[in-house]
């Protein structure tokens, strides 16, 4: 498993790789914009980021570790 900074780092290297982020957004079907806005963190890798790295969201639940009620909101 891998975090979001992670995947970050592998669009950097990406974009690199491909000459660019107007590049790499033709290569992969994305704009520009949203290339940036992962990369900056403004946005979370979406499918289309995810599956051009061989990629996939997989969300986790665990169980507190405090005696405490989860509190609400």
């Amino acid at each position: 498993m891998v975090d979001a900074e992670y995947i970050r780092g592998l669009v950097r290297d990406a974009e690199q790789a491909a000459g660019g982020k107007p590049a790499l957004a033709a290569q992969w079907g994305i704009s520009v914009q949203y290339i940036a806005d992962v990369l900056r963190g403004y946005r979370d890798p979406g499918k289309k980021v995810l599956a051009a790295l061989g990629y996939e969201k997989v969300v986790l639940y665990r169980k507190q570790t405090s005696n405490e009620p989860p509190a609400r909101g």
